[in-house]
Parts: C-alpha cells; structure tokens; sequence
C-alpha cells in the first residue's frame, strides 16, 4: 500500500532557475516558462494546485491498486505536475515517471525536481503526438492540456493518449469548462493585461525579498505573460465525452465544478487564478 507525502514544491528555488532555463532551452517560450512559477508564487497562475484533492484521491488510488506503476505526464509547465504523481503514488509506492513536453526548459526542471527526490525520472523533449512510441504506460495524466489545442487538432491528442496507454490504462486530466458563447480563442484585453500586471506588481512587493527579481521586473513579466497566452475553449462536458469517446477512451468519471481561486477584481484572463468551472477526468482505454 502507498503512504502519501507531502507535496513539495520548492518555488522560490526553482523560479530563478526556470526562467535561467528559459533564456537557453526555450526557443518561442520563454515569456511563458520563464514567468510561470512566479505567477505561481504571486498566487496568479491556474496551476494543478487547485486541483490536488483530485489528483491525490485518483492517482493515490491507482497507486493502491499496484497495478499501474508507470505513468506519463504528457505537457507541463514545470515540475507541479511530476510533484503530484509523487506525492499521490507516496514513498511505498512502485513508480515509474516519465514526463513529456515538446520544450526542454520543463523537461529539465522536471528532472531536477526529480533529482530532490532521489527518483528517477525518464524524460522525452518532444510533442506527445511525434513521441516515438515508448513500451505502453499505466497513466497518462496531465493538467488543462486539452485546451492548449485548437479543436481540429485534438481528436490526435486522445488517439496518441490511447496509442500510450496499455489496455485497462487510464488517462486522468482536467481542463477548463468556459460558458456557452464564449470565443473560441480567449485571449487577454489591452485592460485585463494592464490590470493582471499591477496584480503582479502588488503580490510581488508583498513577498519583497522572498523574490530573487525587483517587483517591476515581476510585473513586466506578468505583462509579457498577459499579451503573449491564449487558450481554447472547452464549453461543454458532453463536448469532452464525445472527443474522448471518439478517440477510443471510455469515460469512468467527469465532474464539473468551480474551483476557487483569488478573485482578481475587474479582470478575466485565460490563465489567471480566478474562480472557474472545471472539469475533471478520468477516463479508460478499453
């Protein structure tokens, strides 16, 4: 039986580091790696965090099973992802992790991560859909991954899911669910970016030097963060069933919810820390 344990996320180390990578490894990223766990730790950034009862209930529970020691994080960020495997699959746990990402800046944060912990940890620097086919994993998991593709594009997303998994494997995601009539891109307003980044300008003169950046050099990358991010819309839970089930994986559970955040006043952007539907899933290859 697995014994869970803490989830440990060592930011105020690993954001220096992240955005170092970023000005080397990235080639069209690095606003984004670079930044994101500085959003992160100004409490701006829509991370796995919001989702950890899920991911520590579903993975843990996998983990119980012993059945399903090898699991793919396919996209991430950063090392959060990795960090929840870990935390859910608990220090008795057989686990075998391995992280995908088509960039090497999270690929390489992810193995330092993994280096803390003493684990191994294989990694592929490619897109999922181009990753040569490894032996088959127990899981693939991610977070709000879905909605980093446009529509026409992720029905090879979920039949590269069920190609990486074994028979009986499990895919557990979640992604954002946004209101009917809602743009199919979403993108931040010239307002909402000016607004985000004297959020950011705030948080990071709170934390002072907790920070390795001045809180102007923090805002200005939260602004570059604001112009640069655009997501896909997901309107729908019966739009997520059918994509899944189309592409050969049987839903076993999916919840709509809101999930808290700190509410920014007057803004809405497509990866603020805002209060929004989400839903979550966990789905099967048959």
């Amino acid at each position: 039986m697995s014994t869970a344990v803490a989830l440990d996320e060592p930011l105020v180390d690993s954001a220096p580091l992240a955005r170092a990578l970023a000005s080397t490894l990235c080639a069209d990223c690095a606003w984004y790696h670079g930044t994101w766990q500085y959003l992160r730790l100004l409490g701006l950034a829509a991370d796995p965090a919001r989702h950890r009862h899920f991911f520590a209930e579903v993975l843990g529970s996998l983990a119980r099973e012993g059945r399903h020691p090898s699991v793919l994080v396919t996209g991430t960020a950063d090392y959060s992802m990795p960090a929840h495997v870990v935390a859910a699959y608990g220090e008795a746990a057989a686990l075998d992790l391995a992280v995908v990402d088509r960039c090497a800046t999270p690929v390489v944060l992810s193995a330092w991560f993994a280096g803390l912990r003493g684990m191994p940890l294989r990694t592929f620097v490619s897109d999922v859909i181009d990753l040569a086919a490894p032996p088959p994993f127990d899981v693939v998991c991610t977070h709000s991954f879905i909605s980093q593709f446009p529509p026409p594009k992720r029905p090879a997303l979920v039949a590269r899911w069920r190609e990486l998994l074994r028979p009986g494997g499990q895919a557990v995601t979640t992604t954002r669910v946004s209101p009917p009539g809602t743009p199919a891109v979403v993108r931040f307003t010239p307002a909402q970016t000016a607004a985000f980044a004297e959020r950011a300008l705030a948080q990071a003169a709170r934390l002072g030097a907790a920070l390795d950046l001045e809180p102007p050099a923090v805002a200005e990358r939260a602004r570059r963060y604001a112009q640069s991010i655009a997501v896909h819309t997901v309107t729908s839970a019966d739009e997520i069933v059918r994509l899944l089930e189309e592409g050969g994986l049987q839903v076993e559970h999916l919840e709509v919810r809101e999930v808290d955040g700190p509410v920014t006043s007057g803004t809405w952007g497509p990866s603020t820390s805002q209060s929004a539907r989400y839903a979550e899933i966990v789905a099967c290859r048959g």
